[in-house]
């Protein structure tokens, strides 16, 4: 019964895989229209998501901080401005007295926005290169050879590293 329970250990513990410390996936950007996100592994990922991994690189980290603010900022003037427009544009629609002046206002809010969505997607490229840069290229992994034959009444265990 001990030489069955130390054959499973032993098999068991020669088909894990034993990866370095730091061997996560890399972070990719990807451009859309307007914006970017973010993939790992084929997953898109939130910004929340890449702060968390990014923790662990002090400098990727703030970078993404200062991306994410941007990025929230643009958000909020581009909404701002898209109201602004759309108001006059939907009482010009329902025959109502437009404020085209409303308009004018909602596209400069769009205009001072599109420098922030800029400036967020360089940050966020330059982040992601960082910590990209900072994992292990080629990690460890342990991956020995098991082979057992059995000959008759006698079986021999034969491991090598």
């Amino acid at each position: 019964m001990k030489n069955i329970i130390l054959l499973l250990t032993t098999f068991l513990i020669s088909t894990i895989t034993i990866t370095g410390q730091n061997s996560t996936k890399p972070i990719e950007v990807v451009s859309v229209f307007g914006g970017h996100y973010f993939k790992q592994e084929g997953n898109r990922l939130s910004q929340n998501d890449v702060l968390q991994l990014m923790e662990s690189n002090k400098e990727a980290y703030a970078l993404m901080k200062k991306s994410k603010a941007n990025n929230t900022w643009a958000l909020i003037l581009g909404g701002i401005g898209g109201g602004l427009i759309g108001w006059p544009l939907g009482a010009s629609i329902a025959g109502g007295d437009a404020q085209w002046e409303l308009a004018a206002v909602g596209a400069g809010f769009v205009i001072g926005a599109i420098p922030l969505v800029s400036s967020a997607k360089k940050k966020a490229k330059k982040a992601v290169d960082l910590y990209n840069g900072g994992l292990n290229a080629t990690p460890y992994t342990f991956d020995p050879e098991v082979n057992l034959k059995f000959n008759g009444a006698t079986a021999s265990l034969k491991i090598q590293f």
